[in-house]
């Protein structure tokens, strides 16, 4: 099982990425993350049309993700070695709503996508939040985001999937939590 503060894993495709925890000063490194978001991963993970926001807006929403305090969850930033150096790939995260449920979210940048790194940190945040004690993951998924869909399908946990303003809300169980 990985440490919580980071890890390293190899895709199929022998890429390696190396994970480490999101730090205050990671502003930066989410920017670049976003901007190689297309439009549909975008719009997938923010549940809105994010095509032209302000360099403000998009500073200003990595600066708040930067900020996760360890007893509310745990955020990851993943890197992959691109044109020589370290690049942002992916970010992972779980957020508390209380004390046995919080909130997963997760972004592949475009070109890393179906490699699997997103079904590995999804798993990594599984072991995370299990020994933090939360018993459920709840997330709210775009219709149209079949990858994050099957991601749940996949994971091995009994959901429940329900529509809600058009939205697709998951409740994934994660049994006792901790061990």
């Amino acid at each position: 099982m990985p440490a919580r503060a980071g890890f390293s894993f190899s895709t199929a495709q022998g890429v390696t990425i190396q994970v480490r925890l999101l730090q205050d000063d990671d502003t930066d490194h989410l920017i670049n993350l976003f901007e190689h978001l297309g439009a549909e991963s975008r719009y997938n993970r923010f549940h809105q049309p994010l095509n032209h926001p302000s360099e403000e807006r998009v500073r200003q929403g990595a600066e708040q993700l930067a900020r996760v305090e360890p007893e509310q969850g745990v955020a990851w930033i993943a890197f992959a070695e691109l044109d020589g150096a370290a690049a942002p790939i992916a970010v992972a995260r779980y957020s508390r709503l209380n004390d046995e449920q919080a909130e997963p979210a997760l972004t592949v940048r475009d070109e890393f996508q179906g490699q699997g790194i997103g079904r590995t940190l999804f798993n990594h945040l599984i072991a995370a939040a299990t020994r933090d004690h939360i018993r459920q993951f709840i997330a709210t998924i775009q219709p149209g985001n079949q990858a994050a869909i099957r991601l749940v399908q996949n994971a091995g946990f009994p959901y429940t999937q329900t529509v809600e303003e058009g939205q697709v809300i998951v409740t994934m169980d994660l049994g006792e939590g901790g061990e």
